[in-house]
């Protein structure tokens, strides 16, 4: 159950790196067009990859000892991390504004709407009640049949009164044939309009444009830009701490625990070796029980003397390391002492990773870190066991 959970967490954490990743990759190709945005949405995205694994890097640097390796793996990690945190920011304000626009635009475009139809009825008042244009025009056409028309030159030169008067007639006709075209193309105009706004979703039309911020800004009394920029944050710090940190928390219980100090506490008491030879002697040199917690549990010790000796030599000890050479010549003199198999350095090394103790390898030489001798005279004791 123990490891199930641990797989569960770590497939959590490592969708929350993805999505952290995906963050950084989709601001950075907004940084430039073209591939120089892929570039930069690549290196963001390594970037935070890298990131995800840096807590766990700076953790077995510091119970090793590396100091300075830790120092700058934590350094790398605070950098990355404000990066990454800085693309989550930005790709949340462009995600937001772009919604904001797309919904303003909307609203817009509906107003608009809504301004010329009453722009067209307010005509369409002001013009009054008009006759048919083609009532208007044949009236017009018959006027202009008439003698006068003719002989005041298309009322041109209308110098008597009869033409004066004539021509008044077909000046009104003429104004009232404006009207009524002007009126008819205003109708078509205004009936388009209607089936527009008719087609408008008015739901989507009308919608706030950020209806969360708005609503906090209702019940806290905070300015909604405030509440925007808050849960930007918030957001970024969700996405930033899940894949900071939470490959580190979830799997750090699963690590060994050879990197703990001794304390009669760390093993129940039905986890403990039976009292063989061996255990009895180691412990006869130390001032306290000979003590080590197993990564690996199981009870048969005599069938498997890398784990006897473990459980009956070994005690953990922070900050502690000891050379691969060293401790498998204090397992082959225990083994010898106790009638024990003496395995292979190869075969002691494989029984060793299996045990998941933590492994070293600098400067060509393998160490054991975070565990000691139990012994309270270190390995020269062990020898003479």
């Amino acid at each position: 159950m123990h490891t199930i959970r641990i797989a569960i967490g770590a497939g959590l954490a490592l969708a929350l790196s993805g999505l952290s990743i995906a963050c950084c990759f989709l601001f950075g190709i907004h940084l430039a067009p073209g591939n120089e945005g892929l570039i930069y949405g690549a290196l963001g995205g390594v970037a935070d990859a890298l990131k995800a694994l840096l807590p766990l890097a700076i953790a077995a640097g510091i119970a090793s000892g590396q100091r300075g390796r830790a120092a700058i793996g934590a350094f790398l990690f605070i950098v990355f991390s404000v990066y990454s945190f800085a693309s989550e920011l930005g790709l949340y304000a462009m995600s937001r504004d772009a919604q904001a626009s797309s919904t303003s635009a909307g609203k817009e475009a509906y107003a608009d709407l809504k301004d010329e139809r009453a722009r067209i009825q307010d005509r369409l008042k002001a013009l009054g009640q008009t006759r048919p244009v083609r009532t208007v025009s044949a009236e017009l056409t018959g006027q202009r049949q008439n003698a006068l028309w003719q002989s005041s030159q298309e009322c041109h030169e209308a110098t008597v009164q009869a033409s004066r008067t004539f021509c008044a007639g077909v000046a009104k006709l003429e104004g009232e044939l404006a009207a009524a075209q002007e009126a008819e193309g205003l109708r078509a105009k205004d009936s388009e309009l209607g089936q527009k706004l008719a087609g408008v979703n008015l739901a989507e039309a009308l919608k706030s444009a950020d209806p969360q911020s708005e609503a906090l800004a209702r019940l806290t009394g905070w300015p909604a830009a405030s509440i925007k920029d808050a849960l930007a944050i918030l957001v970024a710090l969700l996405i930033e701490l899940g894949s900071g940190f939470g490959l580190y928390a979830a799997t750090a219980s699963g690590s060994s625990t050879a990197a703990k100090q001794d304390h009669p506490a760390d093993v129940p008491a039905q986890d403990e070796a039976p009292a063989t030879p061996q255990r009895r002697v180691m412990a006869a040199c130390s001032n306290r029980p000979a003590r080590v917690t197993e990564a690996v549990p199981a009870p048969d010790t005599a069938a498997d003397p890398v784990r006897a000796f473990a459980r009956a030599a070994l005690v953990t000890k922070a900050g502690r390391e000891i050379p691969a050479a060293d401790l498998y010549a204090a397992f082959a003199r225990w083994a010898e002492n106790g009638g024990q198999e003496v395995l292979s350095p190869a075969g002691f090394g494989r029984r060793l990773t299996a045990l998941k103790f933590q492994r070293i390898k600098r400067g060509g030489s393998i160490y054991y870190a975070g565990i000691d001798i139990a012994c309270g005279a270190g390995r020269k004791a062990v020898a003479r066991a």
